[in-house]
């Protein structure tokens, strides 16, 4: 988008407007043999595997409608796409109980790339022999599944909705939390913070008296909370936006078992000396851990608001005109899904850059008390 049109763009933009392109282009990219599945991009912009995946962006896809409360989502629909994305739901040998999976992504993560295999015999090495702790192919895949499971019972719960059967397989005494929490590595507590947010979540929808596990799950961010920093992690010299990546998935874990923010002042402080970057997820984490401290505090607010027009503006750079939706980088469609290519990352909108700066700017205009659509904020 050019500064010319940007600026002309955002005197003239409003929640009415936005909503109708996003809404046409997501339309744009349903396939055509069903009403629930659709492409992440332009059809040309896709890969292989871009073309034939279906769980993941069929979430991307009524999520967007949910928070722009879109008229497709009747009841009946609602109940429709419910089971669309209940019939991913089932047992595989090697994979959680019940988990929603794709078998088109287990497909193309278990096509032979000598390049995937000669990266997976180094993290072995190094594991090893310099006791790092990289998650190996089968492992990652393991998780990557538990990842789009954890995706799926959040979107069936933003449209009011359960699964058909229980998601249970999962730790739930003190001491399997801890192994399997400490099994990740908190040096990159983007990747570690996940985890404990999908922990966060199964404990809270999946299980009816759960009121140890929450306390297990309180206890445990604990030993990951740097006091000095007010962030999650171990080790030293973490880049800023990983830090905030982090802290925003540990804070969307924090919701789903209703815990608070540990130093939301201080949080503050620390985002208001950033740089926004252009990167879809970096914009929205910084966004996401704003708007929740500030929802408890009030601190520096209207230096927060003012950070939130920067970003506001850093956001809608990402806007592809021709497109009429968002693109997750500049002048670059989201290229990676799980560790899938799945686009060209030609200059296309993308349903992942779209939902994520759909949410971040809704969460902008609430808390600015601008939300005049008052548009559905969901939870991750």
């Amino acid at each position: 988008m050019s500064i010319l049109f940007l600026k002309e763009f955002m005197k003239n933009i409003n929640q009415n407007t936005l909503s109708d392109s996003l809404m046409s282009f997501v339309n744009s990219l349903k396939k055509n043999n069903s009403e629930y599945q659709y492409n992440i991009s332009d059809y040309d912009n896709l890969t292989t595997a871009g073309k034939e995946l279906n769980l993941g962006f069929s979430c991307y896809a009524l999520k967007i409608k949910h928070i722009l409360n879109s008229d497709d989502l009747e009841k009946e629909s609602k109940d429709e796409w419910k089971e669309y994305l209940c019939s991913f739901q089932t047992n595989v040998e090697g994979f959680p109980k019940m988990s929603f999976y794709d078998d088109k992504f287990i497909k193309h993560h278990k096509k032979f790339s000598l390049e995937k295999k000669l990266k997976n015999s180094t993290k072995k090495f190094l594991n090893y022999t310099a006791q790092r702790n990289y998650l190996l192919q089968k492992d990652a895949l393991k998780t990557f599944v538990v990842a789009e499971s954890k995706q799926a019972i959040s979107t069936l719960n933003e449209i009011g909705h359960v699964s058909n059967d229980i998601y249970s397989e999962f730790p739930k005494t003190e001491k399997d939390i801890y192994s399997y929490l400490d099994s990740f590595d908190w040096n990159n507590p983007w990747s570690a913070g996940a985890q404990f947010s999908s922990l966060c979540l199964f404990s809270s929808t999946q299980i009816k008296d759960n009121t140890d596990i929450l306390n297990y799950l309180n206890k445990y961010i604990l030993t990951k909370l740097d006091k000095n920093s007010v962030f999650y992690f171990t080790g030293r010299n973490i880049d800023d936006n990983v830090l905030i990546n982090g802290a925003m998935k540990v804070i969307t874990g924090l919701d789903w078992i209703e815990s608070g923010i540990h130093y939301p002042n201080k949080i503050i402080d620390y985002i208001l000396t950033i740089n926004p970057t252009r990167e879809a997820c970096d914009l929205v984490d910084l966004v996401y851990c704003l708007y929740k401290c500030s929802k408890v505090s009030k601190h520096r607010f209207t230096e927060v608001i003012k950070f939130l027009e920067v970003v506001e503006n850093a956001l809608f750079q990402n806007y592809v005109e021709k497109d009429g939706a968002f693109s997750y980088s500049f002048n670059k469609s989201q290229k990676f899904y799980y560790g899938l290519v799945v686009t060209k990352e030609k200059n296309h909108a993308d349903l992942h850059g779209t939902l994520l700066l759909l949410w971040a700017y809704t969460l902008i205009l609430d808390l600015k008390e601008k939300n005049i659509n008052k548009w559905n904020i969901i939870k991750p």
